[in-house]
């Protein structure tokens, strides 16, 4: 069992987390606002990192399920909240359900979406990724309870 010593505040971190591609949130706010970068990028302990733990996870269809309407249902109600904020604290997150395809074609599809919006947020271009995710998290959902 490991400790840090009575003088430190928290764990040190991988500096690696801040310098490599990753998704980043704030820990509280009032929906699922997260955000991509490949920039290096040093926060204070309020601000999530997510990165993918091998090269192959795809951040970029990660980012269009953390934000979409599908992600955000479940969160607000399983998720902690704080007021009105959501509280996307390191614990709910890590247990979060996600659709993952084995499909390239799906992950590249989405990806695609995500990074137009990346360059011009757009309403169409998000209402097709949230269609995406609902379709794919309903089908899961019937496969299971059949």
């Amino acid at each position: 069992y490991e400790r840090i010593n009575w003088w430190e505040l928290q764990w040190a971190r991988d500096e690696d987390i801040f310098i490599k591609p990753k998704i980043i949130v704030r820990q509280r706010c009032k929906t699922n606002n997260f955000a991509y970068t490949d920039k290096e990028f040093y926060g204070s302990a309020d601000i999530y990192y997510l990165t993918g733990k091998t090269s192959d996870i795809n951040l970029f269809y990660l980012l269009g399920y953390l934000n979409s309407k599908a992600f955000f249902y479940w969160f607000n109600y399983i998720g902690k909240k704080k007021g009105k904020n959501l509280e996307f604290y390191s614990t709910p997150l890590k247990e979060s359900p996600i659709y993952y395809p084995e499909d390239k074609k799906e992950l590249l599809y989405v990806e695609g979406l995500v990074k137009q919006q990346l360059k011009e947020y757009k309403e169409e271009v998000q209402k097709e990724i949230d269609n995406y995710f609902d379709k794919k998290l309903e089908i899961n959902l019937k496969e299971e309870l059949y």
